[in-house]
């Protein structure tokens, strides 16, 4: 069942435009899941993942994954998207 919700998602449209094809995907990804709640933790509960969602991961991560340069490009994204909150918060 879970290769079927994967096969929902549309396929990765190569181009030039790197940031729009992730986002596309992962909206199209979000749409999917939306339509099968029972999903998400289906495919986090598996210790092996179906080929599906490696060939899903596989088109969005690509080759060349370096975990601790990502998870603090995402932490420092994280970190400025609170600042700006808290700036909106606090006014001019």
């Amino acid at each position: 069942m879970v290769d079927v919700v994967i096969d929902e998602i549309d396929p990765p449209v190569l181009g030039p435009d790197w940031k729009s094809t992730v986002r596309r995907r992962i909206l199209s990804t979000r749409r999917a899941l939306l339509r099968h709640p029972w999903a998400s933790g289906v495919i986090e509960s598996r210790a092996s993942p179906t080929p599906a969602v490696l060939a899903y991961v596989d088109s969005v991560v690509g080759s060349g994954c370096d975990d601790q340069f990502e998870f603090e490009f995402a932490l420092d994204l994280l970190l400025d998207g609170f600042e700006r909150l808290q700036q909106q918060a606090v006014g001019p």
